[in-house]
């Protein structure tokens, strides 16, 4: 099978780390790149962990994930837009009134909630990797 790759240094393949996001060429996840980072380490010290990769494979792990929290952040913020559209109140004020049981049981409430949530986790996902320096 090929494996995908996105934005050239990020690849996916199934043969690799068993298919989790790698930095093209090794089998350094994505996943690791970051949570090295969110634990404190600097682009350098990574790169002294790991002398095969360059300054532009951690960048290339950086833009990607946080291109795939907006789209995330998008699609839920859609969600959300359109529940809004439907029962003409903003998603604040319905989670406000939904969590102090004002609102009943509909499913589209649970839906609501839930995207609410995902708003919510994705855009704080997206400002942390945006404001990443290098």
């Amino acid at each position: 099978m090929v494996a995908a790759r996105m934005f050239g240094r990020i690849s996916i393949d199934p043969e690799i780390c068993h298919g989790k996001p790698c930095i093209a060429g090794t089998r350094i996840t994505v996943t690791n790149v970051l949570s090295q980072l969110a634990g404190g380490y600097t682009i350098e010290r990574i790169l002294e962990g790991y002398p095969e990769l360059t300054r532009e494979d951690v960048t290339a792990v950086i833009h990607n994930q946080a291109a795939l929290a907006r789209a995330r952040f998008e699609q839920f913020d859609r969600e959300c837009r359109a529940f809004e559209q439907a029962h003409r109140m903003s998603s604040e004020e319905f989670v406000r009134r939904f969590e102090a049981g004002k609102l009943g049981d509909d499913a589209d409430f649970f839906d609501w909630f839930a995207a609410k949530r995902g708003r919510d986790i994705w855009e704080r996902k997206y400002r942390v990797l945006s404001e990443v320096s290098w």
